[in-house]
């Protein structure tokens, strides 16, 4: 069997994906200052599908501001504290969140981001900053946490999660359909 090789691109100085420069508004906003982001404090307190994050996002009004919007999945990612040993991998100093446990899919704790996925129109990126579900397979029962914590998955926009179960040899991602949110805009 033929496997081709991959390409590499080296690069020099020092970097690091943690150099976060958290400020907190004091207003129920944090400024990441390294991305230029504001973010919402607390995550929505609540799951909804991706057509209500739209709205919710649009219709947002806080410390003043109402341009509000939906994390495309790069901003999200990075909120991701991948130093973190516990759940959920966000910096809990400065970030609030809703979910005291982090156990079983139920908990599962996604959060939507604007960006559609690929050639699936119907279905949107989210990160997840605790476990990330799947099973081995569609006739398999049990879910395992298969890609951790700041795994870019998608799910369906809207709808039920059964309407979406596939049969599949192959590993089947917990489908929640109602994910969290985090609002972002530009700082400015």
């Amino acid at each position: 069997m033929f496997v081709p090789g991959n390409y590499v691109r080296a690069v020099r100085n020092t970097t690091t994906l943690y150099d976060m420069d958290y400020v907190d508004n004091q207003d129920g906003t944090v400024t990441d200052q390294s991305t230029g982001l504001m973010w919402s404090k607390s995550d929505s307190g609540k799951r909804m599908n991706w057509v209500e994050a739209l709205e919710y996002a649009d219709n947002a009004t806080l410390a003043g501001h109402s341009d509000w919007r939906l994390p495309n999945a790069k901003e999200l990612q990075s909120l991701v504290d991948y130093e973190k040993v516990d759940f959920p991998a966000i910096n809990t100093n400065f970030f609030e969140v809703t979910p005291s446990q982090f156990e079983s899919q139920q908990d599962s704790y996604y959060f939507w981001t604007s960006s559609t996925q690929g050639d699936f129109k119907h279905t949107a990126v989210y990160v997840t900053f605790a476990q990330a579900w799947s099973k081995k397979n569609s006739d398999a029962t049990e879910y395992f946490d298969w890609h951790g914590a700041g795994a870019q998955r998608s799910d369906p926009k809207s709808g039920s999660p059964s309407d979406y179960e596939l049969a599949s040899e192959m590993a089947s991602d917990y489908i929640s359909i109602d994910n969290w949110v985090r609002l972002v805009r530009d700082a400015k």
